[in-house]
């Protein structure tokens, strides 16, 4: 008879994504997986595969979540612009927040492993195309209520937010003054003018 897996897998996920989000892909080995996760090899193994399959799981299940409240966010705010703001801001604010500094484990996968690994070169280009859309989307509705001028070229802008966004993550990294970071959404807002 098989044995049961006596684990949960989405905690063991949840804790594998923040070791790797912590510590990045080459600096976390099996055996801290194994003794963050509380599980055997064998079970590791078993359940998720290696080292990799795991990290890639783990960096999918981090972009489904912060996908998911992007969009409804943009999509519940009935001012595109305003939209926008509330998720720099609040992007920001939840990255001064954090004791550890880690940044965007999207950012970070990107800077590490993005030029070596076509994998996740192109899962980065899927999501960063995905994200220019959903600004690209925001944007229109923006054009459509008259806040955003119609000349403007919506596709360049979204390109430009979707670098602001990333931009600000890793600056929020170094720690700089709230009232600086604030500054820089001001700035990337007024593109929208």
């Amino acid at each position: 008879m098989p044995r049961l897996k006596e684990f949960d897998q989405k905690e063991a996920l949840r804790k594998a994504m923040n070791l790797f989000w912590n510590r990045g892909y080459h600096a976390t080995s099996m055996q801290d997986l194994v003794d963050t996760l509380g599980i055997s090899r064998g079970s590791l193994y078993d359940t998720f595969g290696g080292k990799r399959e795991l990290f890639d799981r783990a960096l999918q299940q981090y972009r489904d979540f912060y996908f998911a409240q992007m969009e409804a966010l943009l999509r519940s705010c009935p001012s595109a612009i305003d939209g926008l703001r509330q998720l720099f801001e609040g992007t920001l604010e939840n990255a001064m927040r954090d004791p550890e500094h880690k940044g965007c484990f999207m950012v970070n996968a990107t800077t590490e492993l993005a030029a070596s690994d076509d994998t996740i070169r192109t899962a980065m280009v899927e999501n960063k195309r995905a994200v220019e859309s959903l600004f690209l989307k925001t944007l229109k509705k923006g054009q459509e209520t008259g806040e955003i001028d119609q000349d403007k070229n919506l596709r360049q802008t979204a390109s430009l937010l979707f670098a602001f966004y990333n931009g600000f993550q890793v600056l929020a990294r170094l720690q700089p003054e709230r009232r600086e970071l604030h500054s820089l959404v001001k700035g990337a807002m007024s593109i929208l003018q």
